[in-house]
């Protein structure tokens, strides 16, 4: 489960398994059930050179899944909220 802070933080996974694991972001706002897919779009990127997912949470957090494309990455890889992203069910 990561939630928001107040320092930039940068976590590494280095076994996130696209067929067994889920990433809990239900603390971040802008994420919900209803666009965690166009949500993934632009937040998921890989970095240069790479065969890793940079994912940017906010300006402060981000998360490294190494060893993971950001192709291989689906909706179901996360837990958001059920609720709408703009605050409405």
């Amino acid at each position: 489960m990561f939630r928001p802070g107040s320092d930039p933080v940068k976590h590494t996974i280095t076994d996130f398994d696209v067929f067994q694991d889920k990433i809990d972001i239900r603390a971040f706002s802008g994420v919900g059930a209803d666009n965690v897919g166009s949500w993934l779009v632009t937040h998921a990127t890989q970095p240069a050179n790479s065969s890793d997912t940079l994912l940017t949470l906010d300006p402060n957090d981000q998360i490294l899944l190494k060893n993971v494309l950001p192709s291989s990455l689906h909706s179901s890889d996360f837990i958001v909220s059920p609720h709408s992203s703009s605050g409405t069910a």
